[in-house]
């Protein structure tokens, strides 16, 4: 029975792998958040605007389980550009 179980959750497991994957990558490292800021430099640059990105540190806000992280970012361009950025960030 005990294999039985195991052979099951390593099924299951298999199964589930790829959205596992998919929410691990929906956390920014907040040691280091740089994955995250090369990303949005990189849909600005899509977009056509220029970017400046200032992260804040990490903090624990008082009823949530994860700290946040606050980014002040400051976008370059026209509102078209600004409007595709925003979409593509949706998109995302």
């Amino acid at each position: 029975a005990k294999i039985k179980n195991l052979r099951n959750v390593q099924t299951l497991y298999r199964s589930y792998q790829p959205n596992l994957e998919k929410m691990d990558s929906l956390f920014i490292n907040a040691e280091e958040p740089i994955g995250f800021i090369e990303f949005l430099e990189q849909e600005a640059g899509s977009a056509h605007l220029s970017i400046e990105i200032y992260p804040s540190n990490p903090k624990k806000v008082n009823g949530d389980t994860w700290q946040s992280m606050e980014f002040q970012i400051t976008l370059f361009g026209s509102f078209s550009n600004l409007l595709k950025f925003c979409q593509l960030l949706s998109d995302s």
